[in-house]
């Protein structure tokens, strides 16, 4: 299986072992020296290596087994291996099986997956507490109450109030609860007008205006009553203000009062 190039070598295989192969080389009537590197016909071995499709590993120039004579017949030991030409990876380096493959992968998973989990499982000291972060966007409730006793006049006046901020556009629900005093005079007709509003002068009659009347047949006599009105409000981020105001429509005097009361805000964003 001997192959002859220009210089007159010849090259077969002479032994095998796993993916190695070895390889001697020989010439005749060539002129060099005896150095393992300086044959003329060294080349050429490469090359002829090439072409059968392998790769040197060592090689060594073998004078015992010829004379030493320039002219005389020189011995070149190549030691290389082959390659697998569909996949060009050295056939000495074995690809790992599909079952190494995904064990090695299930152990790198659990790795990552372990090595984290262990460490949760030595909790550390808890850490200082942080400052107290911004206003939500979620509901917001304000409350106000007020004991102070005042006399309900023929004008529109204010008897209560509450403040409270909107985070962004919502609307704001009111609630409130007030204890009133109408001091009656049979025959007389007494009216007391009450009403939720956003402005400090807003007795007006229209659905959010409430009424407690006493007809004038009934006795003279104080009469005490509790007030529940409320409203909703549409708003836009910022503080909005609110107000109960109430004032006598008919049949006042110093002993209609506006005794206590309280009231709720809540703010619901949109």
């Amino acid at each position: 299986m001997g192959d002859e190039n220009r210089d007159g070598p010849s090259f077969g295989a002479i032994g095998e072992s796993g993916s190695h192969v070895y390889f001697i080389g020989s010439g005749t009537g060539l002129t060099g020296s005896t150095s393992p590197t300086s044959p003329p016909w060294s080349l050429d071995i490469r090359i002829l290596l090439r072409k059968k499709n392998c790769i040197l590993d060592a090689e060594r120039w073998d004078s015992t087994l010829s004379g030493n004579s320039p002219t005389e017949g020189r011995h070149h030991v190549f030691i290389a291996h082959t390659i697998d030409r569909r996949r060009g990876n050295n056939v000495a380096m074995p690809k790992p099986s599909n079952r190494l493959s995904i064990v090695a992968l299930v152990i790198a998973i659990v790795a990552l997956v372990l090595g984290p989990a262990s460490a949760l499982l030595i909790p550390g000291r808890e850490g200082p507490t942080g400052p107290q972060g911004p206003q939500g966007n979620g509901t917001i409730m304000a409350y106000s109450s007020t004991g102070t006793n005042s006399t309900v006049g023929t004008s529109c006046a204010v008897k209560m109030q509450i403040a409270i901020p909107a985070t962004s556009s919502g609307n704001i629900v009111v609630n409130v609860w007030s204890y009133n005093h109408i001091d009656h005079t049979s025959g007389v007709t007494d009216s007391l007008w009450y009403k939720v509003s956003d402005t400090t002068a807003d007795c007006s009659a229209d659905e959010y205006l409430g009424a407690w009347d006493i007809e004038s047949p009934l006795p003279t006599a104080q009469y005490r009553n509790q007030l529940w009105p409320q409203r909703s409000f549409s708003v836009s981020a910022g503080t909005h203000t609110f107000h109960l105001n109430e004032i006598m429509k008919a049949g006042q005097d110093t002993g209609d009062l506006f005794v206590r009361g309280n009231m709720v805000a809540v703010f619901y964003p949109s």
